[in-house]
């Protein structure tokens, strides 16, 4: 049986297609992403031909039949940073933007001229949007249509936040030979963790206070499943979401229990118990600025454990679906 293609890619750029099944035109021009340490792209099928357990004739093993259902799946990374100029007028928007409507997220424009806000929450029905991927290696340039992105977030206190897409996408056509003809980057730097209130509920960090968190990670748990169709040339129409669990834990400093207890909060009830929805950010500048907005935070109780010399609570658990007004699990807001 064929093993997956894996091949080394440079640069790519991704846009929002203007229905599934209908692929959008990305050019390095104006849809370049700033791209994070080392890509691999891993081009499979849903069908690998394989016939080994079929009866024939002879010694051996039979042949390969053909390959149907070409898939290409890629981990892009990327600073959590904003558009760097006004979102009004829905011109601009933060380079991961594609991305994030592909993993079932909405989005909403607000504000006025000079003021433009952008938020983006998830859906749980209606339309789920998706994106093409243009993605050139050393002499080719692969396009994924119909590509869906499964997020995570990690930050450290003082370093620059990351997202990672894992982005899935059909392959219906072959890659053409290319040579790269250069990129347009804006190179302004991403905002680090820091300078900015985190809190649990009550728990709070405004000025430096009980809430000392160190470092975070936010994983979207996106099932997924692919679409296919036995009148499609290729079979295979891309993957579909049908499901979200989000998964957040983070590293606070250990105060008295009498500040903020969470082996007891752990253990109320939900709803009903203590406010334990979660609020962090990145970046304080106008349009370079990022707010995550999650509902209640059902961590387990946690155990006390020694970082860097610091009694720590290592704090991890699901987010409770529909605990944020709206009915909604996460909001982020850039403006």
């Amino acid at each position: 049986m064929g093993q997956p293609e894996r091949i080394a890619i440079f640069a790519a750029a991704a846009k929002i297609q203007t229905a599934v099944g209908t692929p959008a035109v990305p050019t390095f021009a104006a849809n370049a992403i700033r791209l994070v340490g080392k890509n691999q792209l891993t081009i499979d099928y849903i069908d690998k031909g394989d016939r080994a357990d079929e009866q024939h004739a002879g010694m051996g093993v039979i042949g390969q039949g053909p390959k149907s259902g070409r898939y290409g799946q890629i981990d892009i990374a990327g600073p959590v940073m904003g558009g760097i100029t006004d979102y009004f007028g829905g011109t601009v928007r933060p380079w991961w933007d594609p991305f994030i409507r592909g993993a079932g997220f909405s989005t909403t424009e607000s504000g006025t001229t000079g003021s433009g806000i952008v938020t983006y929450t998830t859906l749980d029905d209606g339309t789920f949007e998706a994106f093409t991927l243009l993605l050139q290696s050393a002499r080719q340039l692969f396009t994924l249509q119909d590509c869906i992105a499964i997020p995570k977030l990690s930050a450290v206190a003082g370093g620059r936040p990351q997202w990672t897409f894992t982005v899935i996408g059909a392959m219906p056509n072959d890659a053409v030979d290319s040579t790269f003809a250069g990129q347009t980057l804006d190179f302004t730097a991403a905002p680090a963790f820091k300078g900015q209130t985190t809190s649990i509920g009550a728990f709070t960090s405004v000025t430096n206070g009980p809430c000392k968190m160190r470092k975070l990670d936010l994983d979207f748990g996106t099932a997924h499943t692919p679409r296919s169709s036995a009148g499609a040339t290729d079979v295979y129409l891309g993957e579909v979401i049908t499901d979200r669990i989000l998964n957040f834990s983070c590293e606070v400093e250990k105060v008295a229990k009498s500040v903020w207890d969470p082996e007891a909060i752990s253990r109320e009830p939900m709803p009903g118990g203590t406010d334990r929805k979660v609020n962090f950010q990145f970046g304080g500048a106008k349009f370079n600025e990022v707010k995550f907005s999650l509902g209640q935070f059902l961590f387990d109780t946690p155990v006390i454990t020694d970082s860097s010399g610091l009694a720590t609570w290592p704090l991890k658990g699901k987010i409770q679906a529909r605990s944020l007004t709206g009915g909604r699990e996460i909001t982020i807001v850039v403006d």
